[in-house]
């Protein structure tokens, strides 16, 4: 529309690499900037902004590696699977994380008050994050249809290569072995083994009468990700 209504200039639909390619393209003599740009010449920047409220900021940036880096690629390799994509319960937890983006709310220059009521949006969009995580991972492992007791990695990172995995397991003994699929055996390193009853795993156990003991196991381990 552009390019109709302005005659006399090319109006290109670009990106920024390309935009970057072009300027260089050009080589012009630029600039160089360099530093913490906190005192603009023609803008007007909050130089302690940084430092108010850095819990909120930090909390900020957990939900959204959340729902960016676990909850969104999870529920896509779900619906390959046959699961139903949870667009709007995604939809719902992105809108309770972007209600905290405003001006005031981020800077932390609100009222205490109001700042309780940005924690909670944090907490709503956590709950809906953390519930679709172990939903989809769990429905994923399930739809293997193994009888092994599987410990299933995902590649996050996004990153090929060797990653370290942090993982835990409840089980009735203090030591097993891991194994890949193709059955070579994985070295792994304990980090703590905590002994807990069995009718605390979880609402349908703790109905019955178990008073048997389980060891939660924390341990670590390195996955050579082939993408």
């Amino acid at each position: 529309h552009l390019n109709e209504i302005d005659k006399e200039t090319n109006y290109i639909h670009s990106s920024l690499e390309e935009y970057i390619k072009s300027v260089e393209h050009e080589k012009p003599q630029l600039q160089r900037l360099e530093g913490d740009l906190i005192a603009p010449e023609n803008s007007r920047t909050h130089t302690s902004m940084a430092s108010t409220r850095v819990y909120q900021k930090k909390r900020n940036r957990e939900e959204q590696n959340l729902v960016e880096r676990y909850v969104e690629p999870i529920s896509s390799m779900g619906w390959i699977f046959g699961a139903e994509y949870p667009s709007n319960l995604i939809e719902l937890e992105w809108k309770y994380i972007i209600k905290n983006h405003a001006h005031d709310s981020i800077c932390g220059c609100c009222t205490d008050r109001v700042h309780r009521q940005i924690d909670e949006r944090f907490e709503s969009a956590n709950d809906i994050g953390s519930t679709l995580l172990k939903t989809y991972s769990r429905a994923i492992t399930r739809n293997l249809n193994s009888e092994e007791l599987l410990l299933l990695t995902f590649n996050n990172s996004m990153v090929k290569g060797k990653q370290l995995v942090n993982a835990e397991v409840i089980v009735p003994y203090k030591g097993f072995e891991l194994y890949d699929m193709e059955g070579r055996n994985i070295p792994y390193q304990i980090e703590k083994v905590e002994e807990i009853k069995a009718s605390s795993i979880g609402i349908w156990s703790s109905m019955g009468n178990f008073s048997s003991t389980v060891n939660k196991i924390k341990f670590s381990f390195y996955v050579d990700f082939p993408f």
